[in-house]
């Protein structure tokens, strides 16, 4: 799976559709209004799911960079496989932190949907 994503004010709406134990590799590259290509190189990243969209709920996955996710230049690249072989649920709720210099901003967020395999 290949998105570009433009930097905005706003965050970006993206769902996820995965098959447990399958190992899939989601490259998310972002540009500026210009369409020129951003670089997050010096950004923190971090995704988390959860079970419902309530920041208290319990948590499904976690991810950051080196555990899950990598920068190359403006893509940022999520891994998912071995983390989904014991999740429970058919849909998670998730967002992607990016900090740098002290400011955050969660510029992607969906839903993660689940469908069970037999073999794993």
């Amino acid at each position: 799976m290949f998105e570009v994503l433009t930097i905005m004010d706003s965050q970006v709406k993206l769902d996820i559709s995965l098959i447990q134990g399958d190992t899939r590799e989601i490259v998310l590259e972002f540009s500026d209004d210009a369409g020129n290509a951003y670089s997050l190189v010096g950004y923190d990243v971090k995704m988390c799911a959860r079970v419902d969209h309530f920041r208290h709920s319990a948590i499904v996955l976690e991810k950051s960079i080196g555990k899950g996710l990598s920068i190359q230049g403006n893509a940022l690249i999520l891994n998912f496989g071995e983390d989904l072989n014991n999740v429970r649920l058919q849909t998670a709720y998730y967002d992607i932190n990016f900090s740098k210099n002290r400011k955050s901003r969660r510029l992607v967020s969906g839903k993660i949907f689940i469908k069970s395999s037999i073999t794993v």
